[in-house]
């Protein structure tokens, strides 16, 4: 039987403003994602070249290092947030493709580039959803503000892999949070939709990307959770319940 036990640990020097930027998410460290070729891939961000770091889990051999640096020069010195990587998901070469949340000095930008910086897209200012089912994918690209909403739906020419099996894949797509969330970044409130497929009540907790426990809301059924952030210091946060998880922006 196999038995619980460290097998590797990743440490990081230079995680702070060397990039000569007020913000780059450094919590990209301990992120995944699946590859189609290299199966799950672990992310550890590299303080020493400010590059992106990509490991095979399964014996933690590293196989390719991306430059922010393409990344930064999109986001004007300022604020950038990576949200998401593909493979082949948005575009059939072999590039890796990043959902970008970006700062500008003149307001929010998602940005949809490829590994090397190359601009596939450029959204303005909105929020994105990976919608899937019946082997048909979709990206929902989602305008909000307090009294007006628009959501526009983009065909997707690759596919996740079969190993995805019940987070992205699943047609309970809550599992892709973070993308759910709504306005994010944001100031004065954050909204969490949820959907639960058991009875009763369960958590929602919110923790600093430091793990320190910010707010809990017990919530039940269907809806969606307004959260008053204004209280909050600007930077990442993390929410949980059930198996659950995604991570929000406050500005």
């Amino acid at each position: 039987m196999p038995k619980f036990r460290l097998e590797k640990t990743f440490e990081n020097k230079d995680v702070g403003y060397g990039l000569g930027m007020n913000n780059v998410n450094h919590w990209m460290t301990g992120f995944s994602f699946i590859s189609e070729t290299y199966g799950l891939v672990l992310v550890n961000y590299n303080g020493s070249n400010h590059s992106l770091d990509l490991y095979r889990a399964e014996n933690y051999s590293f196989f390719k290092s991306i430059s922010l640096t393409p990344f930064v020069a999109k986001s004007n010195n300022l604020e950038l947030f990576i949200l998401f990587i593909s493979e082949k998901l948005f575009d059939p070469d072999n590039a890796f493709e990043f959902l970008l949340s970006t700062y500008k000095g003149t307001g929010n930008s998602l940005l949809l580039c490829k590994d090397n910086g190359t601009l596939i897209k450029d959204f303005g200012d909105a929020r994105a959803d990976l919608v899937y089912g019946c082997d048909v994918y979709k990206l929902a690209i989602r305008y909000w503000d307090y009294d007006y909403e628009r959501i526009e739906y983009y065909s997707l020419p690759g596919t996740l892999p079969a190993c995805y099996g019940g987070s992205l894949r699943s047609s309970n797509i809550q599992s892709n949070s973070v993308f759910r969330v709504y306005p994010n970044p944001a100031k004065m409130d954050i909204n969490i939709p949820y959907s639960l497929d058991t009875e009763g009540s369960v958590t929602l907790s919110i923790y600093t990307q430091n793990g320190a426990l910010k707010e809990q809301r017990t919530i039940s059924g269907t809806g969606t959770a307004r959260i008053n952030t204004s209280r909050y210091a600007p930077g990442v946060y993390i929410y949980k319940y059930n198996d659950v998880s995604g991570q929000f922006i406050i500005r």
